[in-house]
């Protein structure tokens, strides 16, 4: 199945992957900068982001028709002093863009650990969904097999018993896309099983019958 093109870094020429699709679209000073901080983003070019942020760029500015945003760009390129300052100048951590796709799930799908981190420590959502195929960052990290960026986001409390559009939860994903290493980090902690709802009601129910049985003995 397609996914999207962006998870699996398929590029255009002139940008970092498909889903930025950045034509140009300056409209007034405002939107010159607004790209230009964009671009900066993208190459993580810091004297040149924090030069157009005293200048009046838009932390939140979009672009394309994906709408990606400058912290969009730098989480997703790993560029972690730039992610901290376009937080730092009011940039929007859980903003999405069309697909849906958030800078925590930019950062986690790439394997950026330390963006990662960042991100986290400034109060990311850890749970957001994307639009189509409902991902977390988590579930990102696990197509991508980057386990290093799945443990943080464990560590952290990312939720496990979320299902993708599929219906498959974390622990389902990590088996089907054969990551192995993460399968077995998921076992190792006992957050990836998933009780069945009505097994559980009925197991807490023999459970209880059979501490009133006992109480009945006793007693």
């Amino acid at each position: 199945m397609k996914i999207f093109n962006w998870l699996f870094g398929k590029k255009d020429k002139g940008s970092a992957t498909t889903f930025v699709n950045k034509p140009a679209r300056s409209i007034g000073h405002k939107g010159e900068l607004g790209e230009a901080l964009c671009n900066a983003a993208e190459s993580g070019d810091i004297v040149e982001v924090t030069r157009l942020l005293a200048q009046g760029a838009e932390p939140n500015y979009e672009t394309g028709p994906k709408r990606a945003s400058p912290l969009l760009f730098a989480a997703l390129n790993g560029w972690t002093e730039v992610v901290r300052m376009l937080i730092s100048a009011g940039g929007s951590i859980n903003k999405q863009n069309t697909d849906g796709l958030t800078p925590l799930m930019a950062a986690a799908m790439n394997g950026h650990v330390e963006v990662v981190k960042v991100l986290c420590d400034n109060n990311a959502d850890l749970n957001v969904q994307g639009l189509e195929y409902k991902f977390t960052a988590l579930m990102l990290t696990v197509i991508k097999k980057q386990t290093d960026a799945f443990k943080v986001l464990l560590d952290r409390g990312a939720n496990v018993t979320l299902r993708n559009a599929l219906g498959e939860t974390v622990l389902e994903m990590a088996e089907n896309h054969k990551a192995n290493e993460i399968s077995t980090l998921l076992a190792s902690s006992k957050k990836g099983n998933i009780a069945d709802p009505v097994e559980e009601r009925i197991r807490n129910l023999k459970e209880l019958q059979l501490k009133l049985f006992i109480s009945n003995i006793i007693y």
